[in-house]
């Protein structure tokens, strides 16, 4: 996991609007038990692609396992929102 968390920021000195390489960065961190990290780069790819519920949902577990319950339940809200139900 390390390695890869090292290319997708390599990608992101780059391209820092890079949506794929945000989302596989954040997703890493979230893994590797670093939602910290994780919450700017699953933020930008919510900024790039807000119209999709996954990253919404994404973006949720990493608040939720920061304790961040209101916004968790905001971004879950969102998804579910998104998804028409």
């Amino acid at each position: 996991m390390p390695d890869a968390i090292h290319q997708y920021e390599k990608v992101l000195e780059a391209y820092p609007d890079n949506f794929t390489a945000n989302l596989l960065l954040g997703q890493a961190l979230v893994l590797s038990g670093d939602a910290a990290a994780a919450l700017p780069r699953l933020k930008k790819a919510v900024a790039l692609h807000p119209e999709e519920p996954k990253l919404h949902t994404l973006l949720a577990d990493a608040y939720g396992r920061l304790g961040e319950k209101t916004d968790a339940a905001r971004e879950q809200a969102e998804a579910l929102r998104l998804k028409g139900q």
